[in-house]
C-alpha cells in the first residue's frame, strides 16, 4: 500500500525551487503568466495524469478481504487470525498514456470586457486587471496559433504519460510566435504604446516550453497489507488493518492507514450447508503527507476507500479450499499541493541561475507558491477466483482478481483458537 502511495506524491515534482533582483531575471508581468500558464496546466491534465494510479489504488487497497466464507457460528469459540497479504497488480498498456489538453480561449469580446472598458470612440482600451488581461491574451494566442494554421503552428503532443507511464512530452512555442500573434490579435488595436511594449516584453520572456510530467514506468505495483480477523458473534467477523503515522522515506513522507470491515456468514443459515456463503462490507482510510524536493513543496492526500463483496468457498477436506467473490469498490481522494514554478523553468526566467537548482546572491528562487486542490473518484467491480490450503493453524492462499486493474494476491494467515477443540 506504501508503495502505491508513494506514486501520487510525484506529481508534484511533475508540474511543480526559494532565498534581489539580477539583470537577467524576467519581467514581473512574465513570471507571473508563467505561474498562470503553470497552473492551467495542472488543472487540465492533472486528472487524466492520475486516474491510473487511482484506479490501481482502488483495486489493490480493496484486495485481500477473504479467502474463506466460513464463519463459525458457534460463540464459545473464539479465535484470532494474523495474517500477511501480499498483492501484485499489473499495468495495462492504455493506462500508461493519456491525451493531454491545454488551456486555450477563444477571443470574444465577453471575455475581453472581464479585464476593462472598450472606449471605441477613441479606440481605446481601459485596462483594470493588466495580469488578468495578459493571461486571457495568452490562451487566445495559443487558441489562434494551435487552429490558425499558418507557418509554425503550436503543435499539441498526441499523448503524454500518466504517472504509470514513461514519455516526455512538451508544449513547445516556436521562437517569435507569440509576438506575432499578439500583433495581430484584436486586442492589440486597443492598447496604449506602452502596454504593446509591456505585452510583448512578457510574451518574449516567458519560458519556450512548457514539459508535461514523464510518468514512472511501472509495470508492476506491489502491495503488503497485515491484518487481524477476529470471531466470531453469530456469525460475524470483523477484519482490522492498520499502520500508525510512520516516515517511510524521504520521497514516500509520512503515510498511514486504517481499515475495518465485518463480514457475516449467510450459509449459517442454510437447512443443508453445501459450501459456505458469506457477505462482507469494508471501509478504509488513508493519509499521506511530504515535502518533497529542492523547493520543500508540500503535499497531502487523503482517501477514502469502501468496499461491499459477496463471497463463496468450497472445502474439499485434505485437499484444498477454493473461493470466489465479486465485489463492488470505491475510492475518494481529496489532494493538496502547494508547489512552485519547476526549477527549469525558474533558470529560464532567470529567478535561479543556470545549471543550479537552488537559490544564489541575486537569484533568490520562486518565492510565491502556488496552492492547487485536486479531487479524484473512481468505482469498481472485481471477480476474485482462488485457493488454499490449512496446515495445522497455519493457511497458504493464492488468487487472482479480474477488474480495471488486474492483480495476483497471495498470503500466510495463522490462527489461534482461545478454546481448541
Amino acid at each position: 500500500m506504501t508503495k502505491i502511495a508513494r506514486y501520487i506524491i510525484l506529481i508534484v515534482i511533475s508540474f511543480g525551487s526559494v532565498a534581489g533582483q539580477n539583470e537577467d531575471m524576467a519581467d514581473p508581468w512574465a513570471i507571473d503568466l508563467t505561474r498562470s500558464i503553470g497552473r492551467d496546466i495542472f488543472e487540465n491534465n492533472g486528472v487524466p495524469f492520475m486516474k491510473p494510479v487511482v484506479e490501481a489504488m482502488n483495486a489493490t487497497s480493496n484486495s485481500r478481504f477473504f479467502n474463506s466464507a466460513y464463519v463459525n457460528p458457534d460463540n464459545d469459540k473464539p479465535y484470532i487470525k494474523f495474517g500477511i497479504h501480499t498483492m501484485t497488480g499489473f499495468v495495462r498498456n492504455d493506462m500508461k498514456t493519456y491525451t493531454p489538453s491545454i488551456p486555450t480561449k477563444q477571443f470574444n469580446i465577453g471575455g475581453l470586457l472581464d479585464y476593462g472598458t472598450i472606449d471605441w470612440r477613441n479606440s481605446s482600451f481601459a485596462i483594470n486587471d493588466t495580469a488578468g488581461l495578459i493571461h486571457y491574451m495568452f490562451q487566445n494566442l495559443l487558441y489562434d496559433g494551435i487552429h490558425g494554421g499558418g507557418e509554425n503552428p503550436i503543435v499539441i503532443p498526441e499523448t503524454a504519460a500518466t504517472l504509470l507511464g514513461s514519455q516526455e512530452s512538451a508544449l513547445v512555442i516556436p521562437q517569435g510566435k507569440m509576438e506575432e500573434l499578439a500583433k495581430n490579435h484584436y486586442i492589440y488595436q486597443f492598447l496604449d504604446s506602452s502596454t504593446r511594449q509591456q505585452v510583448l516584453e512578457a510574451l518574449t520572456q516567458i519560458p519556450g516550453y512548457f514539459t508535461l510530467p514523464p510518468g514512472t514506468n511501472k509495470n508492476v505495483l506491489f502491495a503488503l497489507i497485515p491484518q487481524i480477523e477476529i470471531g466470531s458473534f453469530y456469525g460475524t467477523e470483523i477484519l482490522i488493518r492498520y499502520i500508525p503515522p510512520i516516515e517511510i522515506d524521504e520521497d514516500i513522507g509520512k503515510f498511514s492507514f486504517w481499515g475495518l470491515s465485518l463480514k457475516h456468514s449467510i450459509s449459517q443459515y442454510f437447512p443443508e450447508r453445501y459450501f459456505d456463503l458469506a457477505i462482507q462490507g469494508a471501509f478504509q482510510g488513508t493519509r499521506l503527507t511530504n515535502e518533497v524536493g529542492i523547493t520543500q513543496s508540500k503535499f497531502e492526500a487523503i482517501a477514502n476507500l469502501f468496499n461491499i463483496n459477496i463471497h463463496a468457498s468450497k472445502s474439499f477436506e485434505g485437499i484444498l479450499d477454493i473461493y470466489t467473490g465479486v465485489s463492488f469498490e470505491q475510492i475518494d481522494i481529496d489532494t493538496k499541493f502547494q508547489y512552485y514554478i519547476p526549477v527549469e523553468q525558474q533558470q529560464q526566467l532567470g529567478l535561479l541561475e543556470k545549471g543550479i537548482g537552488t537559490p544564489t546572491p541575486g537569484y533568490p528562487g520562486d518565492q510565491d507558491p502556488q496552492t492547487a486542490k485536486l479531487g479524484l473518484s473512481d468505482t469498481n467491480i472485481k471477480w476474485v477466483a482462488g485457493i488454499s490450503r490449512d496446515f495445522a493453524n497455519f493457511t497458504f492462499f493464492a488468487d487472482y482478481s479480474i477488474s480495471k486493474f488486474n492483480i495476483f494476491s497471495a498470503g500466510i494467515v495463522y490462527r489461534f483458537d482461545f478454546y481448541p477443540e
